[in-house]
C-alpha cells in the first residue's frame, strides 16, 4: 500500500521581468564608432577598409564632416572585370549625389523610412556640424525589435 500524504500548495510569487524600454532614437540604435575613408581615396582603400573590418558600409568623409556612405556592393560593381584592373573613381565620386543624414534626436522610424524613400540600407548619424557620430544600418532596428518583443516560435502545419 502506498501511504499517501497531503502536501499543500503554496502559491509562489513570481516576479514578472523587467520591461525593457525599445530604443526610440538613432543614436539609441546606431553602430559606432564607425569606419571611415577620405573622400580622395580611391576605391581600392576602401574596399581595404571594408573588408580589413568585416563590414558592408563605410562613411565617406571630407575632412571631419560626412559626405555620404559606401556599400561593399556599389565599390564591386566598379570592377566588372576585377578589381586588379586600375579605377581612377575615388570615394568621394562614388557616393550618392545627394546623400542623408540623420542627427542623433531623429526617431528610429524617420530613419527607417529614409530608408524605405532613397532605396538605402544604412543612414549616416551626424551632430549639427555633420561629423559623423555613428550608422543606423537596415538591421539596426531589426535587432532591437527583435531583441524588445516576445520570441515567437515556428508552428509546423
Amino acid at each position: 500500500m502506498f501511504a499517501s500524504s497531503a502536501v499543500s500548495s503554496v502559491p509562489q510569487q513570481t516576479t514578472p521581468p523587467p520591461v525593457r524600454e525599445v530604443p526610440r532614437l538613432a543614436r539609441e540604435v546606431m553602430t559606432a564608432p564607425v569606419v571611415t575613408v577620405a573622400a580622395r581615396e580611391s576605391l581600392w582603400a576602401a574596399w581595404n577598409m571594408l573588408h580589413g573590418f568585416g563590414l558592408r558600409h563605410v562613411v565617406v568623409v571630407s575632412g571631419n564632416r560626412c559626405i555620404g556612405v559606401l556599400d561593399d556592393r556599389l565599390i564591386a560593381l566598379q570592377w566588372p572585370l576585377g578589381a586588379l584592373k586600375g579605377h581612377p573613381v575615388t570615394a568621394g565620386e562614388l557616393v550618392r549625389p545627394r546623400s542623408r543624414s540623420v542627427q542623433g534626436d531623429t526617431p528610429v522610424a524617420v530613419v527607417a523610412q529614409i530608408m524605405l524613400d532613397d532605396c538605402i540600407d544604412a543612414v549616416p548619424v551626424v551632430d549639427a556640424r555633420g561629423e559623423i557620430h555613428g550608422l543606423v544600418t537596415v538591421t539596426d532596428p531589426l535587432t532591437v525589435l527583435a531583441g524588445a518583443g516576445t520570441k515567437v516560435t515556428q508552428t509546423q502545419d
